[in-house]
């Protein structure tokens, strides 16, 4: 499928340059496009699973009443790790679903984070902040930078 997207791209160059603003160039289009693919490859087998996970551990109950939904809703379970952890299914739908935020964090910054714009703007704060904090050592700060190349 993402061959299939990048062979349209490359078709439809023409129709790019005219949607694409000063603000959106190829290289974040592309980083777009990857972390939407990766977002849909990841999240709908994730959810599937989970979803999957959690209706087949603990049986379903027919519906009687909207009180008896929000009966004691404030309430929240509070149970050791050796309960949940007893079944195996429930305890990978839970670790999942704690792991997968900071996994696709971390992917989105993987995309975004290294791209040319974000560098240059670590770059400015990381001198902005050696300016700020060692005015006195300025022969300093140019050894750090020509010596980390920054």
């Amino acid at each position: 499928m993402i061959v299939r997207i990048f062979r349209a791209f490359a078709r439809r160059k023409l129709e790019f340059n005219h949607f694409a603003s000063s603000s959106l160039t190829r290289s974040r289009y592309f980083r777009l496009m990857a972390i939407t693919m990766c977002n849909i490859m990841f999240t709908i087998p994730l959810a599937v699973f989970i979803i999957c996970g959690y209706t087949t551990a603990a049986p379903i109950y027919p519906w009687e009443s909207w009180g008896k939904i929000h009966f004691n809703y404030g309430h929240i379970d509070q149970r050791p790790a050796t309960i949940w952890r007893s079944n195996h299914l429930v305890a990978a739908c839970i670790e999942v679903t704690r792991w997968s935020g900071p996994l696709f964090a971390l992917a989105f910054f993987t995309f975004f984070g290294f791209a040319d714009e974000a560098r240059k703007n670590y770059r400015l704060s990381f001198h902005w902040i050696l300016k700020r904090t060692c005015r006195s050592r300025i022969e300093d700060l140019r050894f750090v930078l020509l010596r980390f190349q920054l």
